[in-house]
């Protein structure tokens, strides 16, 4: 059986690996040669920058789902998060309990 721990670093670890991917895929987009580039014309030009905008927002995409999966391991099992999301969520929890008083 799995443990919690165990499916929170694998969850991490495939963050890490699509980050990879994708730091590959913008290292690919821009490692052309210069003479490739200027015989390559408009349209080449064009999918390249098809595919960096692509790569951007997979990367955009890929920060906002670590950012709400360790949000949400910091709020369920905070003994598994990392600091910085578990002082946020502390913070928002204390807010919380202020308001109430």
């Amino acid at each position: 059986m799995v443990t919690v721990q165990e499916q929170i670093e694998a969850q991490r670890k495939a963050i890490i690996d699509q980050r990879t991917q994708l730091e590959t895929a913008r290292k690919q987009n821009l490692n052309r040669s210069e003479r490739e580039l200027r015989s390559s014309g408009l349209a080449e030009r064009g999918q390249r920058q098809a595919v960096a905008g692509r790569v951007a927002q997979a990367g955009q995409e890929l920060t906002s789902g670590e950012t709400a999966f360790e949000s949400e391991v910091a709020s369920k099992v905070p003994r598994y998060a990392q600091e910085s999301y578990l002082n946020t969520e502390y913070e928002k929890v204390k807010s919380e309990l202020d308001s109430k008083e």
